[in-house]
């Protein structure tokens, strides 16, 4: 019998969180050589303070983009689980981006990306851009 590979036994790390444009970003690095699974993806950000004061001081979260795959919505909060989105990690380098309807020009340090691998039989990973 094949032994379950808890994804806490693999090797997968994130890179700085960036603030772009009208984009909130993350590389995700995949070591372990299997592609993974999502159990959930969560994302906080500052909707006051995360871009300069303008005619509108919020953010509406419109699109999420990860490895090819994409997630269409609106959510319009300081923080959201992405409802219905568990793409897979492939092995190695990818991207997780978080598009808003407006520039993200100032990052005041409130973003945050987790986003929590699932293996069956074993106890979800979290990979949190504050760790």
């Amino acid at each position: 019998a094949t032994a379950i590979l808890c994804t806490g036994d693999y090797n997968v790390s994130h890179g700085p969180l960036i603030t772009d444009d009208n984009i909130m970003k993350m590389f995700i690095l995949n070591n372990t050589g299997h592609t993974l699974t999502t159990a959930q993806i969560y994302v906080e950000w500052n909707h006051d303070t995360g871009h300069a004061s303008e005619a509108d001081p919020s953010l509406r979260l419109t699109q999420v983009r990860f490895a090819g795959q994409a997630w269409d919505g609106d959510i319009f909060a300081p923080s959201a689980f992405i409802p219905g989105f568990y793409p897979t990690i492939p092995p190695g380098q990818s991207v997780i981006e978080f598009v808003f309807n407006q520039n993200y020009d100032i990052g005041d340090g409130t973003e945050r990306i987790i986003i929590t691998i699932g293996t069956p039989g074993c106890v979800n990973y979290p990979v949190d851009s504050r760790k």
